[in-house]
This record gives C-alpha cells, sequence and structure tokens, in this order.
C-alpha cells in the first residue's frame, strides 16, 4: 500500500511542476503586455505545496493526538491504528481522486500547448521587429486559430 501511496505522490508531484511552465505559458499569451509573472506562479506553487503539506500534518497529529497516540509506546489502541490506516490509506486515495477529478476541466490540451507556443514565438517576433503591429498580429492569430 504504501509503495502505491508514494508512486501516486511522486506522480502527482512531477505531473503539477510539468503542467506549471504550461500554465505560465498561457497565461503570457493572454496577457502581452505583462512581464515577470513566472516569479509569482513559481512561488505560490511552492508556497501552496507546503502549506498544504503543514496542513495535513498538522491535521494528521490532531487526529492522533484525539484518538490517544502515545508517542514512544510500542503498542497503541485499536483507535489509534484504526485512524492511522485511515489518515495513511483512505485520506491519500481520496484527495487524488478529488484533485484527477478536477483535472478533467483542465483547458490546457498538447493541441492547446502548441498553439501557445507558436504565439508566443509570433509576439516575441512581433515585439523584437513590429511593436506597433503586435496587435494585428494577435488578430491574425485568433483568426488562424479559428479557421482550423
Amino acid at each position: 500500500m504504501t509503495y502505491i501511496g508514494n508512486k501516486m505522490l511522486s506522480c502527482m508531484l512531477l505531473i503539477s511542476r510539468s503542467m506549471l511552465p504550461d500554465v505560465v505559458d498561457n497565461f503570457r499569451l493572454q496577457n502581452p503586455h505583462g512581464k515577470g509573472h513566472e516569479t509569482i506562479f513559481y512561488s505560490s506553487y511552492v508556497f501552496f505545496t507546503k502549506m498544504s503539506a503543514g496542513i495535513g500534518l498538522g491535521i494528521s497529529a490532531a487526529g492522533l493526538e484525539f484518538t490517544g497516540y502515545k508517542p514512544g509506546m510500542c503498542r497503541q489502541s485499536n483507535d489509534v491504528i484504526l485512524t492511522l490506516k485511515i489518515l495513511i490509506g483512505v485520506v491519500p486515495a481520496v484527495l487524488i481522486l478529488v484533485g484527477l477529478f478536477i483535472l478533467i476541466f483542465y483547458p490546457i490540451t498538447e493541441e492547446s500547448r502548441k498553439e501557445t507556443k507558436l504565439a508566443l514565438e509570433v509576439l516575441s517576433i512581433a515585439g523584437q521587429c513590429f511593436k506597433p503591429e503586435m496587435k494585428n498580429i494577435l488578430h491574425r492569430l485568433n483568426f488562424w486559430r479559428k479557421c482550423q
């Protein structure tokens, strides 16, 4: 059980970190005049990851304290054993399923990621060469997306 849980946790961390650059690129495309927002996204990701870990540890410690966990004891009560099983097995499984359900509504697909990459390259070239024409390029790009 722990082996499967660790594999699922590592996959979730890997997937979320690989999704973050796509989200940043999508935001950059929607807000072409904003600069330097990448640090906000990455620092928010780290902050909320640390905060959720702290909340999880706090809830786990409170649950164990409530059921009568005694540190340093070799034998624990049946309530403590049941609480540990729930905290280690059921709660992570439910939270992972909730996360997977939320991912169903994730708007960035492989196709939209490629379009975003192309659009950012066009914006980069337009920003270097034709700054007054950036609005026209974005308009043409949106027209190109609608045609396909």
